[in-house]
Order: structure tokens, then C-alpha cells, then sequence
């Protein structure tokens, strides 16, 4: 039966979009050279055109993290004996805090006082030229910036570990608060945790999903960089896309299937370009649907043999139009994000309710064939539960969240 839209009044101010905030992209976890501390290393991505002065490291057992930093502010010239090179990209080094740097930017904080030689090619993205900003620590004249020459990241940590961007003043959620906390687990996930074997212990994030690799002491490398991996239901089936920004020996990508996220088997396989410097993108329609949670992930599988995993995409198929994936965090804070599929093209009301259905605030949406997203500002609910709501001309799904 064709549901009949209730008229709803749309809030602008309670419908923001995604916070334009900067990430982290990988790390130098268990440092070569002769002090640790001033080798270890962290790159992330930026969102906006913004000095240097603008971004902080964080790092911690909480989250927020604010164990040890590494701060913008207190860029400055390098006066170690170490060097970092790129041989495929232009290399920019940031020695004043002023410095822009542009947006969609890969940037390296880094010690004034590294004593190792890192080739950081691989961790070109195909486009932009890599920047590398020189931090004085609080040991030798940073202001902003406690960090031990003597060795910060845990490698063997048992307890989970906690890594952050921020931009510190920030009021679009991107301040050490708010913005995103990137995790890891060392023990049990490198061949070799500690002492020399242990050396160049790296770690790049797909989404949040850490990835362990090791490429030794001096060379620095991310074999394939996946920077999108999504699964949407469709009329066709559950269409699993994905984006590389750059490959380097890719040989093939395995995409696999699970219905309990924990047992996957092998559904697909994709050639890899071997060797490629520009965004790929990548295709294939998994038609045996099954009208319950699906989760795919993909393995990135190397010449060598060696492999990767993606995060997992979830898709929950329906024989509908529309579909919810995903609300999140759970529990919910200052914001909730909000996730659904649909097959059309069309207008979707998402309407935010408390618990007895009552009406806090809704939106109009266009969404799009495939994933489509929103969020919700939550600033001033109280701690409670909430119902989301999303509805079309023809269908209305509905979850609850908590805050």
C-alpha cells in the first residue's frame, strides 16, 4: 500500500553536512635509527587549504589520545643527520609553521632530529606532491609539542592504541574532542613485534581498519592504496565497487562474501593493473543475493604473494526500494550518521523521533542510486533513545539509536 507523506518541516540547521576534517593515513610505528622517538613518524591526509600551524598529532591509550604530540606550531628546520626522499614525486619540506598546504594533501609529521634515511615513494597518491613538516620536540625548543626522542608508538601494545589529526580551535568537529581516533592492536599482528626484526613496523588505515605491514628500515610502502570500498544493493544484485589510488606489484583482488562478517569464502577475483600511479576504479555485481546482512571485504593480493584486507562493507539487502545500512556512533554523541541504500532516484524525509514518536526534527533528502548519507546534529538531546526515520512516497524503514 502506498504510504502517504506526513508534511514535515525541515530544520537547516539540524541536517549539517560531513565535516570537512583531516586523517590519518599511516604510521612509522617501531622506528629504525639510533633514537627511536625521532624516527617515528605519522602521515595523514588533508581536507583544506590550511597552514601548518594548524594540525596536531595526538597519540594515546584513550580516545581522545593525549599520551604524547606533535604539533604544527612548532615546525622548524631539520637538524638531524637523517633524510627523507621520494623519487617518483616532488617532495615538499615545511620548515615554518606558516606554510600552507593544500588541500587533498599527503603530509608527514616528523621530528626535526630523525637520524634514519626513509624513501617515502610509496606513499605517493598517484596526483598531489608530498609534504613533510619538521617538528621541534619539547627536547629540543617545541612549544606545542610532547614527544620522547627516546620512542612514543607502541609496537608490542597489548591494550588498543590510539592515534589522532585535529585541528586544535576547530568548531567544525574536527578539534581533538570530536575528530575522528584512528586504532590499533601491535601484538599478535607482525610477524616480529620488538628488537631489529621488529624494525619499519608500519601501519596505513583503510577507513579504520589498521593494516600491518614491514618494508624495512629505509622504504616506506603502501602496495595498493584503497581509498573507497562499497557495497550497495541494486535491481542487478549487490554491486561491490573500489578505488586505488595508486598499485605497485598488485597482482589480483579477491572480493569475499559473509553473512556473519567472520566467516567469508572467495566470491570473486579481479586483475590488478600491476603497476599503476592514477586512481583505478573497480567493478563486479554479486547476483546470488540473500535478503539479510551481507558483508563483503576485499584482499589486495601482491606479486609477491603477500596480501591485504579491506574494512568491511555491509549492505543489507531488500526486496524494496530502500534499505537502512548503518547508524552511527553507537552510542551517539554530538552528532548521528546515517546511512541507506536505494535502488531509485528520488526524495527521501528523514525524520529524527524520540521514543514516544514524537517529532524532533526532519530533513528532505535527493538521494542517490546506491549508498547515501546524512547526519544529524544532536546537540542539547539528552541521553535517551531516538528512532530514525526514513521515508519515501512509497516505503518507510525505521532503527533506533541510542544517545
Amino acid at each position: 500500500m502506498k504510504k502517504i507523506l506526513l508534511a514535515l518541516t525541515f530544520s537547516a540547521s539540524s541536517l549539517i553536512g560531513f565535516a570537512q576534517c583531516p586523517e590519518i593515513f599511516a604510521s612509522m610505528i617501531n622506528a629504525c635509527g639510533a633514537s627511536e622517538g625521532n624516527n617515528e613518524f605519522v602521515v595523514f591526509t588533508t581536507a583544506s587549504a590550511l597552514p601548518a600551524a594548524s594540525y596536531k598529532f595526538y597519540y594515546g591509550t584513550s580516545t581522545p589520545p593525549t599520551q604524547a604530540s606533535l604539533a604544527g606550531s612548532d615546525a622548524g628546520a631539520r637538524t638531524g643527520t637523517g633524510t627523507i626522499t621520494a623519487t617518483n614525486t616532488t617532495l615538499v619540506e615545511i620548515t615554518d609553521s606558516t606554510t600552507i598546504i593544500p588541500a587533498n594533501s599527503r603530509v608527514i609529521f616528523i621530528s626535526t632530529m630523525l637520524d634514519n634515511n626513509y624513501d617515502v615513494s610509496g606513499l605517493y597518491d598517484g596526483t598531489n606532491p608530498l609534504y613533510v613538516v619538521y617538528i621541534k620536540t619539547n627536547v629540543n625548543g617545541g612549544v606545542n609539542s610532547n614527544w620522547s626522542n627516546t620512542g612514543n608508538l607502541s609496537n608490542s601494545a597489548t591494550t588498543i592504541r590510539y592515534l589522532q589529526i585535529a585541528i586544535p580551535g576547530s568548531t567544525t568537529g574536527c578539534d581533538n574532542t570530536n575528530a575522528v581516533s584512528k586504532s590499533y592492536i601491535a601484538a599478535g599482528n607482525w610477524p616480529i613485534l620488538s628488537g631489529v626484526g621488529g624494525d619499519g613496523n608500519f601501519i596505513t588505515w583503510n577507513g579504520l581498519t589498521a593494516i600491518y605491514t614491514n618494508s624495512g628500515c629505509n622504504s616506506v610502502i603502501a602496495p595498493v592504496t584503497l581509498t573507497q570500498f562499497n557495497a550497495n544493493n541494486t535491481k542487478e544484485g549487490n554491486v561491490i565497487t573500489w578505488q586505488t589510488s595508486q598499485e605497485i606489484n598488485s597482482r589480483q583482488f579477491v572480493v569475499e562474501k559473509s553473512f556473519d562478517s567472520k566467516l567469508f569464502v572467495p566470491i570473486a577475483t579481479i586483475a590488478a593493473a600491476g603497476n599503476s600511479l592514477n586512481p583505478l576504479n573497480y567493478r563486479t555485481t554479486d547476483k546470488n543475493v540473500a535478503y539479510k546482512t551481507t558483508y563483503y571485504r576485499l584482499k589486495s593480493v601482491d606479486i609477491d604473494g603477500s596480501f591485504t584486507y579491506s574494512a568491511i562493507a555491509k549492505v543489507n539487502p531488500s526486496k524494496n526500494n530502500i534499505s537502512m545500512v548503518n547508524v552511527y556512533p553507537v552510542p551517539a554523541n554530538k552528532t548521528i550518521n546515517i546511512e541507506w541504500n536505494n535502488k531509485t532516484i528520488g526524495a527521501s524525509t528523514i525524520v529524527l523521533m524520540d521514543i514516544n514518536g514524537r517529532t524532533i526534527t526532519s530533513a528532505l533528502v535527493q538521494n542517490v542510486i546506491g549508498l547515501n548519507k546524512t547526519r544529524f546534529d544532536l546537540s542539547g538531546l539528552q541521553s535517551g533513545q531516538y528512532i530514525v526515520k526514513i521515508i519515501t512516497a512509497d516505503e518507510v524503514v525505521n532503527t533506533m539509536f541510542t544517545k
